[in-house]
């Protein structure tokens, strides 16, 4: 376990290793995930949860929190529910989480359109991309960016369902 935790990645505890998990310990614990979150996502919380306890975490230390809305007949969404009555940023998918973390951008499509979510690293190849066709060449120019970048772009925009591709053109879904 040991190799695999230096080759990806860590473990932060304020117990020692082979401490036995106690609920005095998630108080602690929670300290330590809002400590190193950007975001703290709460996915169900009833109204004493112990969740609520990093979201205290998280707001004494500026980190933004949202919450995943429950039911309104489900005890366990009651906390959840909760945070979004006072306030708390929704997360209806994850591409909430994606803006919040600034890994996504939004863009309004006219007056209550709808919305657009990007991920940031491809923003600058889908504003190149017209609602009708375009070609790659019109896009690889307007972008900015390397052909190689825009095709490999213009892929995950594809897959995404983002762009469209006709096999000669592209345009915005």
């Amino acid at each position: 376990m040991w190799h695999r935790l230096v080759a990806e990645g860590t473990v932060a505890s304020e117990a020692p290793p082979g401490a036995a998990p106690s609920r005095w310990r998630f108080p602690a614990r929670n300290r330590l995930i809002a400590a190193v979150a950007d975001v703290v996502v709460v996915v169900e919380s009833r109204s004493a949860g112990g969740s609520l306890l990093t979201v205290d975490e998280a707001i004494r230390r500026d980190r933004p929190v949202m919450a995943v809305p429950g039911s309104i007949r489900n005890p366990a969404a009651a906390g959840t529910n909760g945070l979004l009555a006072d306030g708390c940023a929704p997360v209806l998918g994850v591409d909430d989480v994606l803006v919040a973390l600034g890994l996504a951008s939004t863009v309004g499509v006219g007056l209550g359109g709808p919305e657009v979510v990007v991920p940031s690293h491809l923003r600058a190849v889908f504003d190149a991309v017209d609602d009708g066709p375009t070609s790659v060449d019109e896009v690889t120019a307007r972008s900015g960016r390397p052909a190689l970048d825009v095709v490999t772009s213009l892929a995950e925009l594809v897959a995404s369902g983002h762009v469209v591709d006709d096999g000669v053109r592209v345009r915005r879904a």
